[in-house]
């Protein structure tokens, strides 16, 4: 049962933390109680540099994921991610095509972002916020 509230709790923090960053990043927000299908774009560099775009990830069913190095609870919950990743990143649903994690840190400091992307095993689309 605790398991399941905190993965509650996380869920509320990165719906947060996706409208701070729409507000902040983005000119044209979504409006608060907006549900519909279209997200708006999220374009952020990974460690190499590369540019992940959220739009490249159509059809397929996206978890948003929004954490940092130092955040402990954050970190607490990587195994968790790691596990559904890998039990469902090939998996085909009736509206998606396999099952990707768009991670999205808020570390300022890039050695330690990297750092634990390696300690924590994380293998999927890791972008950083700053």
């Amino acid at each position: 049962m605790k398991k399941y509230y905190s993965s509650i709790g996380f869920l509320a923090l990165g719906i947060i933390l996706f409208y701070f960053i729409q507000t902040r990043y983005n000119p044209n927000p979504i409006p608060v109680g907006l549900m519909s299908e279209t997200v708006p774009e999220l374009s952020l560099k990974n460690a190499k540099g590369k540019t992940l775009r959220l739009s490249d990830l159509k059809g397929k069913m996206v978890l948003i994921d929004f954490w940092a190095s130092w955040c402990g609870p954050c970190r607490k919950e990587s195994p968790n991610l790691v596990e559904a990743y890998q039990k469902y990143h090939k998996k085909h649903f009736e509206k998606g095509k396999g099952f990707e994690i768009y991670s999205i840190s808020l570390d300022k400091n890039k050695a330690s972002w990297i750092t634990a992307i390696s300690q924590d095993r994380l293998d999927w689309k890791l972008a950083l916020l700053g």
